[in-house]
């Protein structure tokens, strides 16, 4: 086998109990817990407005945060008016914040407003901020990079940005201006568990992209050398439970009552969507990659049977010129449809393999006891964990309103697969097939 098809394989062994609190764990600090309140207002003709409103120990920071909301859905809103007769699809108005936290003191909003008609986004617009919530002080990017970072943060700002949209030219003059410590010392920026997240809207530096938000990450590895001591600490996330929560065969409609779930709880998710469904709800996939959330692939096809190296290259370019079609960028991971990795990785798939190591069993039709069968077997999820789950029933919702509550309740962050990776010290590469990512204390 040669060097592009080895295989890396890293193996944890899924218990299906649920664990106890050990010794030892990290506990999510009171001043990071939340709530999130949302409102549904059916405004008939086929409208719905869902406005979402935080809950935090800092009354200010809800002030604040809650007149964002109130600002972008007023600049939103009159795209919703101006749409035509109603489609077979709800249009609806979104206004809300999706929140991640580090550390002990440190919370993210990523506030976004977007209107759909169809299946299409036709308005995006979002403001990005992160605080203390033990003092309720806003954080500044002067307070993450040290003097020699702004450098290296402009060179992967302009890497990044210039990534996007590989069928589009950039406007040079917007990328140079983007890319100036003036303007990024005043650009909205987001922090996760493992990486640091800047947004911009796509027409900034693309008129002719779809209507949505772009980002450029940068993990905390890459970015270490240029943090100061207090980001290196308020961002480390050692000794908490992680788990990456996934979901397959989206997107779809089911996938919007999810991802309603995912942000009252501050939950990161990883989406491993089948490209042949994104012409079909385009705007879910745009709003799962606006909110931050990994998007990757679960193949063009979902399908299991006669996988050829043919096959396999096809179904990859597709996949890339439709994905990055819209959200302008391509997968960097995928999860063969069936859990087929090892046919794929034969048939030459250039990506990363991602294997789970606790199943939710969701992909059946509901039955009366599926909550607390499905429910449970999510929320009892190890500390290094990676959950099958799906997006394509309704019931998702209900699955997720259960085991949501209950993984916080046990001070679990959940984190997208690559977050999971790079605190775990593991690097996807081409020809990997990854199960799960244990403590370095427990793994085998």
């Amino acid at each position: 086998m040669n060097k592009g098809h080895r295989l890396l394989c890293a193996f944890i062994l899924a218990v299906f109990l649920f664990p106890g609190c050990a010794a030892g764990e990290r506990a999510i600090p009171d001043c990071l817990r939340f709530k999130q309140h949302m409102k549904v207002t059916h405004l008939g003709m086929n409208r719905d407005q869902y406005v979402v409103t935080p809950e935090t120990v800092q009354p200010r920071v809800n002030e604040e945060i809650s007149a964002v909301v109130e600002e972008l859905r007023a600049e939103a809103e009159p795209y919703l008016a101006e749409k035509g007769a109603p489609t077979s699809f709800a249009d609806r108005l979104d206004a809300g914040p999706t929140i991640t936290r580090v550390g002990d003191r440190w919370m993210s909003f990523l506030s976004i407003a977007r209107v759909t008609h169809g299946g299409n986004q036709v308005f995006a617009a979002s403001d990005a901020r992160v605080y203390n919530m033990e003092t309720g002080e806003r954080v500044y990017l002067e307070d993450i990079l040290t003097e020699t970072g702004w450098e290296y943060l402009e060179g992967k700002v302009r890497t990044g940005l210039e990534a996007h949209f590989p069928d589009l030219q950039p406007d040079r003059q917007a990328l140079e201006n983007l890319c100036g410590q003036s303007s990024l010392s005043a650009r909205g920026f987001t922090l996760s568990p493992g990486h640091m997240s800047l947004h911009f809207h796509s027409h900034e530096l693309y008129p002719d992209a779809p209507e949505g938000l772009m980002r450029v990450d940068i993990s905390y590895t890459d970015l270490k050398p240029y943090m100061t001591e207090t980001a290196l600490t308020e961002t480390d996330c050692s000794g908490y439970q992680l788990v990456a929560l996934t979901y397959d065969d989206g997107p779809s409609p089911a996938s919007e009552g999810l991802i309603n779930q995912l942000r009252l709880y501050g939950a990161q998710a990883t989406f491993f969507i089948v490209g042949s469904m994104i012409a079909k709800v385009p705007s879910v996939l745009h709003r799962e990659y606006d909110a931050g959330y990994s998007v990757q692939s679960h193949n063009w096809l979902h399908e299991y049977e006669d996988i050829t190296p043919e096959k396999v290259a096809e179904w990859a370019e597709t996949m890339d010129r439709e994905m990055s079609g819209i959200i302008g960028i391509a997968p960097t991971l995928m999860r063969a449809p069936g859990g087929n990795e090892m046919t794929f990785i034969r048939a030459g798939s250039k990506l990363p393999q991602i294997h789970w190591t606790r199943s939710s069993g969701d992909a059946g039709k509901p039955s009366e006891n599926d909550i607390l069968r499905i429910g449970g077997m999510v929320a009892g999820a190890h500390d290094g964990d990676i959950v099958l789950c799906h997006d394509l029933r309704s019931s998702a919702l209900e699955y997720a309103a259960f085991y949501l509550p209950r993984l916080e309740k046990r001070n679990v962050l959940l984190v997208t697969v690559q977050d999971l990776c790079s605190l775990r010290g593991i690097t996807p590469e081409e020809g990997m097939f990854l199960i799960g990512c244990p403590p370095a204390e427990t793994a085998e």
